[in-house]
């Protein structure tokens, strides 16, 4: 798994709104188990060690809606 993080720096922003705290998805896709609305973590999956979502096996995760992220931008993750 490869992923680049980035800090941004944002200028000249009037907004107040803060980011919520991140929570580490969790898979949904079943039907059953409930999403988790908000901020989410990035992915950390299928690794040695400090995997933070666990799917059912066959199941790869990705960024949609069945781990909780939905389509077009993402105004929930404000507190």
């Amino acid at each position: 798994m490869y992923m680049q993080n980035f800090k941004c720096r944002v200028t000249g922003s009037t907004s107040n709104k803060t980011l919520a705290s991140a929570k580490p998805p969790v898979y949904c896709g079943d039907g059953m188990t409930p999403c988790v609305p908000g901020a989410k973590q990035m992915i950390a999956w299928n690794q040695a060690e400090g995997n933070n979502v666990e799917t059912p096996a066959g199941v790869s995760p990705g960024y949609n809606q069945k781990m909780g992220w939905q389509p077009g931008a993402q105004n929930d993750i404000f507190q």
